[in-house]
């Protein structure tokens, strides 16, 4: 979608899909997300400005002493990222599409029916970053792909795969779920050619005392998926 001045019928648009997103269309959802800030005050979110694969792999690189890096989100690169209607219970927080992070195109990425999960409204979505002297924000959304909250499992093919790394030693406070994935293994949203780039990182730059992790992500979903 490219940016025109807001209408009547786009803000109509946007407010359908922020508070009736059973029955919004993709082009409500694009009407929502279009001219997001990425620190939007109002949603009390920040979206980091960076492409968390880069981040993530840079990390990974790091690990094993490689001196290189991915470069960070420039104005005008084309990214995709998953957004999921959000309906806060504090009565200061608009209903909204959250977005969760931001990934250059260029990255092999995750399937939705990997992500999806019953009870969560989700969509993938493709954008342009612009950014000038004050702000960083989405333009020319596109939805690509959707996901209703009766669509998917009860769990998503992710929350399965990140069951192994859940830390469920007793001292944590008021019971809290802590997520700890071991450094030479691939974060549980890598899809497998991601896993695949550090299984040969890790064979080329052998770290000391370290054992190479089985990283064949379709193991953990028992029906390969």
């Amino acid at each position: 979608m490219t940016q025109t001045h807001p209408t009547a019928e786009r803000i109509d648009a946007a407010y359908q899909a922020n508070h009736y997103p059973d029955g919004a269309s993709r082009q409500d959802i694009e009407e929502a997300l279009e001219g997001r800030q990425l620190a939007d005050g109002d949603l009390v979110q920040k979206v980091d400005p960076y492409c968390q694969r880069c981040q993530q792999k840079n990390q990974k690189r790091r690990l094993v002493g490689v001196d290189e890096s991915d470069p960070y989100i420039e104005d005008g690169d084309y990214v995709e990222f998953f957004a999921h209607h959000m309906d806060p219970d504090d009565v200061f927080v608009p209903k909204h599409w959250e977005i969760t992070a931001l990934y250059h195109q260029r990255h092999p990425h995750v399937a939705l029916s990997d992500a999806a999960e019953a009870g969560v409204d989700l969509v993938r979505a493709r954008a342009r970053v612009h950014k000038n002297e004050r702000h960083e924000y989405l333009i020319d959304v596109d939805v690509l792909e959707r996901s209703q909250s009766d669509d998917g499992p009860d769990e998503s093919v992710i929350a399965k795969r990140q069951q192994r790394y859940i830390d469920d030693s007793d001292w944590h406070p008021d019971d809290a779920t802590v997520i700890s994935v071991p450094e030479q293994e691939p974060p549980a949203s890598w899809p497998q050619a991601e896993c695949d780039w550090l299984r040969q990182l890790l064979e080329q730059h052998d770290p000391v005392d370290r054992n190479v992790p089985d990283l064949d992500i379709s193991d953990v979903v028992e029906d390969g998926s």
